[in-house]
């Protein structure tokens, strides 16, 4: 029953007054370090191709290049349609609305909101945010495998190369065996 106390007294040491974290905390750094520490958080593209490939896959040029454009896609407003389940953009972005509006406070009340605040998100206008190689959307073949995540509003969206949106919704923490940053390369 002890490790109730050090959960508990690790959250009192890295909380400041109302519950914000502390300013020498970074999320960035908490989660690759979990990761076994076997490596650092990659800043170049050697290092990321590392750091993917102690998670077990090995990426070719072609791979790198379209990661490479995803990490510097700019959003285009659009919602991707879906062709693995033969889905228009507009039925995409209905299917997507409805499964994840209810995760964010205040929900919202239009789809077109939605895909609004996902595009605001891809822009920089709702917080930093960070970029990752999702590794089981690239495993199972989806059209976009960087998501931008923002660690304060735990918001994470994903476009492809196009700038077309993929996904919007709220994580609150990102699995370091499943996320890699990416550095821009």
């Amino acid at each position: 029953m002890k490790q109730p106390a050090i959960v508990l007294s690790f959250l009192v040491l890295t909380l400041t007054g109302c519950g914000q974290p502390s300013l020498n905390s970074s999320p960035l750094l908490s989660l690759q370090t979990t990761r076994a520490s076997t490596f650092a958080v990659p800043s170049t593209k050697a290092e990321f191709v590392k750091a993917v490939a102690t998670l077990g896959l090995k990426l070719t040029d072609a791979q790198l290049a379209t990661i490479s454009a995803n990490r510097t896609a700019k959003p285009s407003g659009l919602m991707a349609p879906r062709p693995a389940a033969n889905l228009t953009s507009e039925q995409n972005l209905q299917v997507h609305f409805k499964k994840h509006r209810g995760e964010f406070r205040p929900s919202f009340a239009t789809a077109e909101e939605y895909l609004a605040q996902a595009v605001a998100l891809a822009e920089g206008k709702r917080g930093q945010v960070e970029y990752y190689f999702d590794i089981t959307s690239f495993k199972k073949g989806y059209q976009s495998n960087v998501v931008l995540w923002n660690s304060s509003t735990k918001e994470l969206t994903a476009m492809r190369p196009d700038g077309a949106t993929t996904t919007f919704y709220h994580d609150p923490s990102l699995n370091p065996n499943r996320f890699v940053v990416v550095p821009i390369f």
